[in-house]
């Protein structure tokens, strides 16, 4: 009986090191998927900014191949995005930038860069996520800022230059000890700059999403499941009929095409509400809840390629 001994030491031996091989390859995939989830914003920002493409030119293919390629294949840039580092992020996004191929510099150059923005689109409240339906394998949270960089993709490709805010409305609200019903105060610290220095934007959205149940915020076109939009405009300054305006062309456009698709224009005042909304700042500022919390990014994404013709159509009249 002595000499098997060995042989069954071994094989315990073995198996350990199975489970232990086990555990560090589940310990590395929840690091790697944590830390993505982390930095969703920062990724998708890269993945707008770097012009990733792929064959199917679809946004939710982006993501999945821009985070392959860069972190997932690329055990460098994992550890530096996971540092607290904010100069290391900085000088991956800079690294990335570099990498641009001849087909993203020839379309550069087709594009006409020195055209002034058209349109600006915030989020007063950037932490709002839609349903994690078709996004949770990509480690990317689906929220109001990617669906913020949807409509700037589609309004950038129909020549309606777009701009989306990228300065963090948590980081302002922490900083300056603030909590969260001072939401439009941290967006107007970032808003009133660029009203003040670009004259010729022709429109300002503030993306939200509504948290009315999925009956409310849903409708059937076509057999395709929808988004519905409302706008909400404040009425607690002295010109906002000019904004109402701006509002009601818009929401007009989308009823005439597609009824059931908008929820019309609210109009908020009294005890309770903000009644504001920054749109004392300029006659062009509005506020589309886009969908609910229980929409996914698909829906969204349905009803983000009826917008962006109305909204192109109406820039193009202003």
């Amino acid at each position: 009986m002595q000499r098997f001994k060995p042989k069954r030491r071994l094989k315990k031996m073995a198996i350990i090191k199975f489970i232990l091989a086990i555990i560090f390859l589940f310990l590395t995939f929840k690091f790697i998927s944590n830390m993505l989830v982390t930095n969703s914003s920062i990724i998708l920002k890269s993945v707008i900014d770097n012009n990733f493409t792929n064959n199917n030119s679809n946004i939710f293919s982006k993501v999945y191949d821009y985070t392959s390629n860069n972190f997932i294949n690329n055990p460098k840039n994992i550890l530096m995005f996971s540092s607290k580092d904010e100069s290391k992020k900085d000088l991956i996004n800079n690294e990335l930038k570099k990498e641009e191929s001849v087909e993203k510099v020839e379309e550069t150059v087709k594009n006409d860069d020195n055209a002034s923005i058209k349109i600006y689109i915030y989020s007063t409240h950037q932490k709002e996520e839609y349903k994690k339906d078709y996004m949770e394998d990509y480690n990317v949270v689906p929220g109001v800022y990617l669906a913020s960089l949807l409509i700037q993709e589609k309004l950038n490709d129909i020549n309606v230059k777009t701009e989306v805010m990228k300065d963090d409305i948590t980081a302002y609200l922490n900083k300056n000890n603030l909590d969260y019903s001072r939401s439009y105060d941290a967006s107007r610290y970032y808003l009133k700059p660029i009203v003040e220095n670009n004259k010729d934007i022709k429109l300002f959205i503030d993306l939200h999403r509504d948290a009315a149940p999925k009956s409310v915020t849903t409708t059937i076109i076509d057999d395709k499941s929808y988004a519905r939009v409302m706008f909400v405009i404040g009425q607690e300054y002295n010109t906002y009929k000019e904004n109402l305006q701006v509002a009601n062309r818009i929401n007009d456009k989308i009823k005439n095409l597609y009824p059931n698709l908008t929820r019309g224009v609210l109009q908020k005042s009294g005890y309770g509400v903000n009644g504001v909304y920054n749109q004392d700042l300029k006659n062009n500022i509005i506020l589309i809840e886009l969908g609910g919390n229980e929409n996914n990014i698909e829906e969204v994404s349905n009803t983000v390629d009826i917008l962006v013709k109305i909204l192109g159509e109406y820039v193009n009249e202003n």
